[in-house]
């Protein structure tokens, strides 16, 4: 029973993932002006994501090899743990500067 509860779950999170796909494109075909914004900011992760793939080692520690990793998936791990912290940092330097230039206006 468990299982089939799976298999009802596994379905309903691709028919969601699709849908947000094919709307998402459909409004980006449909007024491609206002999807300029949001194409930037996927370009931009992309770009994100590249720098901190090229900059990750793909060394492989002992317990790694134990649990039978290999040396492209230690590289996707430290990109996505470069990434994270690249996304934290800028994260919080856009919410100083949103902050200080607020406080600079108003005056």
């Amino acid at each position: 029973m468990i299982e089939f509860g799976l298999w009802i779950g596994y379905i309903l999170v691709i028919a969601g993932a699709a849908a947000m796909l094919g709307f998402s494109f459909k409004n980006i075909l449909g007024n491609p002006k206002k999807a300029k914004p949001t194409l930037y900011g996927v370009g931009a992760m992309l770009v994100i994501f590249l720098l901190s793939w090229a900059v990750s080692s793909g060394d492989l520690t002992p317990k790694m090899a134990s649990l039978s990793s290999t040396e492209s998936s230690s590289k996707m791990i430290g990109a996505g743990f470069i990434m994270l912290y690249l996304m934290v940092i800028i994260g919080i330097g856009v919410i100083f500067y949103t902050e200080i230039k607020n406080i600079f206006s108003k005056k």
